[in-house]
């Protein structure tokens, strides 16, 4: 029973990383060198346990291969999803200050359109005082010139 719980834990040891390459490595040699003896077929006709466990290596065996082929790659997604994170979390950074920065832009944008308005008055009232001052002064030196 202990035996048969080790069987099905074995992807478990495999996927953890926990089987070193070498003994893969022996099992296939083993496979290898038996030939088509080692297989379901091959051993049935000495012992079904015996086929059955060489049927659970041989898809073991394949298994290691798939997972060994995998795993740089989930290194990989792993890696550019700590990234891809990083890089979010800068970019939700970034945006939080531009929109601060586009409320300040804003809020200054409204001083500058007031002040220039206020400007825009003042000179309409400074060329309004201008023109009445020439008009003034016309008038001064009309009167002057008839003797008032």
């Amino acid at each position: 029973e202990k035996f048969l719980e080790n069987l099905k834990a074995f992807k478990n040891q495999i996927n953890d990383g926990n089987v070193p390459q070498v003994n893969i490595e022996r099992a296939r040699k083993i496979q290898i060198a038996m030939g088509e003896v080692f297989s379901y077929e091959g051993m049935s006709k000495k012992s079904g346990a015996v086929a059955g466990l060489c049927t659970f290596i041989i898809n073991i065996i394949m298994y290691y291969d798939v997972v060994i082929q995998v795993e740089p790659k989930r290194n990989a997604l792993r890696e550019a999803t700590e990234t891809l994170n990083n890089a979010n979390t800068k970019l939700a950074f970034v945006k939080k200050l531009v929109a601060e920065l586009e409320a300040k832009l804003a809020k200054l944008m409204k001083e500058f359109d007031k002040a220039m308005r206020e400007k825009n008055e003042v000179m309409a009232e400074a060329q309004k005082c201008q023109n009445k001052l020439d008009m003034a002064q016309r008038l001064v030196g009309a009167l002057s010139a008839n003797g008032i």
